[in-house]
C-alpha cells in the first residue's frame, strides 16, 4: 500500500463501537487481505507485555535508538524483565495478523497507547460515481487511540475510523462509506501511508 489519501468517516470513544463499524465496511470489500496490517507504538512496559501474545509475529523498533544503527526486534527477540523492557521504550511496532479474535485482543491490549488497524483490499466498482475499486490503495482502518492513523501520539480514548478509497481519493464514495456506519466524512482527505 503506497501512499493515499484517507477519510475519517466515524469518531467515538467505544473502542468495540470502532472495531464493529470497521468490520462492517470491511464486508463490503469485494476482496480483501488475509492478515491485517497492524501498527502501534508502545510506552508503557504493561501495555508492551499484553500485546506480545496478539503480536507474535511483531518487528519492534526503537523510536530513539541509542545510536544511529537503530534496534529492530522480532517479538521473540524481546526481554523479558521488566527493567529491561523499560529500557527500550518506546517502541514501535508492525505486524500482519490473521483476521479474527487476536485483532480485537491486540486492540484492547494497547490500554492508551496509539495504534492502527488496517483491513485492506477492494472497494465495489461504482460506475455511476464514476468510481472504481483501487487495488492496494483501498482499505478501511481504525486509529486506535488516535485522530489519525500510524500516528504516534496518543489521544487516549479516542478511536477514529477512517477509509481509503483510491490513491488520489474519491469523496463520494467516502461519503457513502460514512453513511453506512452513521458517520460523516469530517476531513476530505489526508494523506496517508
Amino acid at each position: 500500500m503506497g501512499p493515499s489519501r484517507t477519510y475519517r468517516v466515524y469518531r467515538t470513544h467505544d473502542l468495540d463501537d470502532a472495531l464493529a463499524k470497521a468490520r462492517r465496511l470491511r464486508d463490503l470489500l469485494r476482496f480483501r487481505e488475509e492478515e491485517v496490517v497492524v501498527d502501534g507504538t508502545v510506552t508503557r512496559v504493561d501495555a508492551l507485555q499484553r500485546v506480545r501474545g496478539p503480536a507474535a509475529t511483531a518487528l519492534f523498533s526503537m523510536v530513539r535508538p541509542p545510536d544511529s544503527r537503530g534496534v529492530h526486534l522480532w517479538e521473540s527477540e524481546l526481554p523479558h524483565s521488566q527493567p529491561e523492557l523499560r529500557r527500550l521504550l518506546p517502541l514501535e511496532f508492525s505486524a500482519g495478523i490473521p483476521d479474527g479474535p487476536q485483532v480485537d485482543e491486540l486492540a484492547h491490549a494497547l490500554g492508551r497507547c496509539p495504534g492502527s488497524l488496517r483491513w485492506i483490499g477492494l472497494w465495489p466498482d461504482e460506475p455511476e460515481l464514476d468510481a472504481y475499486g483501487d487495488p492496494g490503495y483501498d482499505a478501511v482502518e481504525v486509529a486506535v487511540n488516535a485522530e489519525v492513523p500510524l500516528a504516534t501520539t496518543a489521544a487516549p480514548g479516542v478511536h477514529t475510523l477512517h477509509v481509503r478509497v483510491a490513491q488520489h481519493g474519491h469523496l463520494g464514495c467516502a461519503r457513502r462509506l460514512a453513511a453506512l456506519v452513521g458517520g460523516a466524512v469530517a476531513q476530505e482527505h489526508a494523506w496517508g501511508r
